[in-house]
């Protein structure tokens, strides 16, 4: 039960259309509260084993924290006026998912219960993607339900990125668990839910799904190539991974005549996107006022809530901006800290998922990243499950080295003793 509950509330987090008016709780932070009520409850009178990825969470936390009051205590000093709302619902939020991932870093400790909250967040991902598309083609009207933003999918959320954000997290679930799925059956299962994310996601038309998703593939594709080259000699996998380096140069002489086209397209395609809706002009304007109002607050950040007035379009005080940018905009709340904390968590979890070998969390790592670039990801839920998910796994790959390594030192020992014995 407390599993479902938790796989539920990742998967319902961003599913903002099914949240009540005036409600600050939608079935995504009710579903993952009941869980973790239910949890805390199950630990009483238990002792709470604090491992390594736990102690990297509440480090964060704490410097979140300390970060977040001094920017407060600068802002009130500085800004000329304040969104109350906006404010108290970045506190709150901030409590309310630091605890979940902390909670959520002891309780899926275990390898087994983990394994199990993957399997029900990927399954079930895969069908609430198909309810939503057989929504969208009007097969089923949900009530209150508006599927489309223009020709975007945006599914049960509000915004088109949203859905995009979660398709391609579940994308890089799938291709986790088809690398680790030991049975044929697990990993067409596996291979069905990500062709299903990879598919709604295009069908959101979200840049960043693009970028997220293309990038990744090409650290998954690096990585699996280091892999098999550092395979025995004589392997299958390293013949491929060496006639693939081989051909390389090849391939890139053959694309040559092409490199103009390909170049033009290039060009016709950002600018596209560039110009779409205004938004690279709106990007550049609100990330140029979040690095001069950090700068402006000595680093030091003016507190929880958003900070941004220079967009394209004007709105009345107290109404503020974000800056669509995770490191950015901790920069204008919390400071240097807060950004450097924030850059320092996702890349220990990328070092410590290259370092274990871990190829499809490293990809899904590397995506979080570029998430985290063009949209403020740190009040979703599914982003710390993510980062959780990285670093428990790569705990779990060092356990395991380790105690293969002591049982051949072990095992080496006890021959030694043996030889010197008989002689």
């Amino acid at each position: 039960m407390r599993d479902v509950l938790l796989a539920l509330g990742l998967l319902l987090s961003t599913a903002t259309q099914l949240r009540p008016e005036a409600v600050p709780l939608g079935p995504g932070e009710i579903c993952i509260l009941l869980w973790l009520v239910i949890t805390l409850a199950s630990y009483v009178g238990r002792p709470l084993t604090v491992n390594p990825t736990t102690q990297v969470i509440l480090a964060f936390g704490l410097v979140l924290v300390l970060s977040e009051s001094a920017g407060w205590m600068m802002g009130m000093t500085t800004e000329l006026f304040f969104d109350v709302p906006a404010i108290l619902h970045d506190i709150v939020a901030y409590i309310f998912i630091i605890c979940a991932a902390t909670m959520i870093s002891i309780d899926l400790a275990d390898d087994q219960r983990r394994m199990r909250v993957v399997w029900l967040l990927t399954s079930s991902g895969a069908i609430a993607l198909l309810l939503q598309f057989v929504d969208a083609k009007g097969w089923v009207n949900v009530p209150g339900i508006d599927p489309w933003h223009f020709d975007r999918l945006r599914g049960w959320s509000n915004d088109p990125n949203q859905l995009g954000f979660v398709t391609s997290f579940l994308a890089f679930l799938g291709l986790y668990l088809i690398t680790r799925s030991e049975r044929l059956r697990e990993a067409l299962v596996a291979t069905f839910c990500c062709i299903i994310a990879l598919v709604a996601g295009a069908l959101t038309k979200s840049d960043t799904f693009l970028v997220s998703v293309g990038f990744g593939a090409l650290v998954f594709l690096l990585m699996t190539c280091r892999k098999w080259l550092l395979a025995p000699r004589g392997s299958a996998r390293a013949a491929i991974a060496c006639t693939g380096l081989l051909a390389t140069p090849l391939v890139l002489l053959a694309i040559v005549p092409f490199a103009p086209a390909l170049t033009s397209a290039t060009e016709v395609y950002s600018e596209k996107v560039y110009y779409q809706d205004n938004q690279g002009d709106t990007r550049l304007m609100l990330w140029r006022e979040a690095l001069l109002k950090g700068v402006d607050s000595k680093m030091i950040g003016l507190g929880p809530g958003p900070h941004l007035v220079k967009k394209s379009y004007k709105r009345p005080p107290p109404y503020k901006f974000e800056s669509h940018n995770t490191p950015l905009e901790l920069l204008t709340q919390g400071g240097f800290i807060a950004s450097f904390a924030f850059l320092g968590l996702v890349a220990w979890a990328i070092f410590q998922t290259c370092r274990t070998g871990i190829s499809s969390l490293a990809t899904m790592s590397c995506g979080l990243l570029v998430f985290s670039m063009f949209h403020f990801v740190l009040r979703h839920p599914i982003f710390w499950f993510g980062i959780v998910l990285c670093l428990l796994e790569a705990d779990r790959v060092l356990r395991e080295t380790t105690r293969n390594q002591d049982q051949r030192l072990t095992g080496a020992l006890k021959f030694s003793s043996a030889r010197w014995t008989s002689q």
